[in-house]
């Protein structure tokens, strides 16, 4: 029988109605304030805290005070003085591609960038593939997969123009975010078809028990639990090192391979890296790593210091 080793709370940090205080320029200091609110209330629970909340109308190439907000949480600053830093692994989506029947103004990645806050560096910045293209038996002939077995998700944005040498690299993993479909004529795209979506629980209610789930909200979620798979696992190990094996275990998938070998020169090979991340990550692999895989990794503190009488 599966024993359920880690649970799943929430805290809901913006109102389904727009307020005063839920002002752009507020979002880092809600985020901070629902993170100390679920920490409050259990101090000693270790988490993985998910976001799949991004800025629709600011794209994510430079810092803000929303990603500068995430990049405190993870490095664990609000410590007060003497204060050991809480360690804390922060999960963010990296955005979705809004919907457009006209499948050619959507159809490219590269022209959709990730969106703010997920430059957040010491994020693990999540975007989506997807493995699903077959189509409902009541929808086949009427309907067709948009993405093929393997390739990037449809509703998955990229970091590709970005600048490179001032932003990270975005996303860092990819995780089943679901297909889109377009009509035979092409003329019109369906997002959300049952068939190629995920399933997750419903509202409750009158409402469906479950529902279809897509999109990198999905993928953000499916990360999440692979990291409290893995602490539940390993519960000494710190969140960087969580991390660290989740990014480990990613491969990229054949028809990304195939890019690669598609691509012109270091430059075309390289910039690949904003669209896919590492790939695609793998639990067996990654506990593998922490077992009987080779995987070097040591949980220490980095500390600088200077060398009086030595010139630089």
């Amino acid at each position: 029988t599966p024993v359920l080793r880690h649970r799943l709370e929430s805290v809901k940090f913006l109102s389904p109605l727009p307020r005063r205080d839920d002002d752009l320029a507020n979002y880092g200091a809600i985020t901070q304030a629902a993170v100390a609110l679920a920490e409050e209330r259990q101090p000693n629970r270790r988490r993985t805290i998910c976001s799949a909340t991004t800025n629709l109308h600011r794209r994510g190439d430079r810092p803000t005070r929303w990603s500068a907000a995430i990049d405190g949480i993870a490095a664990g600053v609000d410590a007060a003085t003497g204060e050991e830093p809480p360690r804390r692994l922060f999960v963010q989506a990296i955005g979705n591609i809004g919907h457009d029947n006209d499948w050619s103004v959507i159809e490219d990645a590269t022209q959709h960038p990730g969106e703010d806050p997920a430059q957040a560096w010491n994020a693990l910045t999540i975007g989506g593939v997807t493995f699903k293209n077959t189509i409902g038996p009541r929808d086949q002939g009427s309907w067709h997969p948009c993405a093929q077995v393997g390739d990037l998700s449809p509703y998955s944005r990229t970091s590709c123009d970005w600048p490179d040498s001032t932003t990270p690299v975005k996303p860092e993993l990819i995780f089943e975010a679901g297909n889109r479909a377009s009509s035979a004529l092409k003329d019109q795209v369906s997002d959300a078809m049952p068939s190629l979506s995920l399933v997750s629980t419903g509202k409750g209610g009158a409402g469906d028990a479950l529902v279809p789930f897509h999109a990198t909200s999905a993928a953000t979620a499916q990360a999440a639990r692979m990291a409290a798979q893995i602490s539940s696992e390993h519960p000494e190990f710190w969140p960087e090192t969580v991390r660290a094996l989740m990014v480990h275990s990613a491969r990229w998938t054949n028809p990304m391979k195939e890019e690669v070998d598609g691509a012109g020169g270091k430059t075309g090979r390289s910039a690949l890296r904003r669209k896919f991340g590492y790939g695609q990550p793998d639990l067996p692999r990654a506990l593998a790593s922490a077992s009987d895989d080779l995987a070097l990794f040591s949980q220490a503190y980095i500390q600088p210091y200077d060398r009086p009488g030595i010139s630089r």
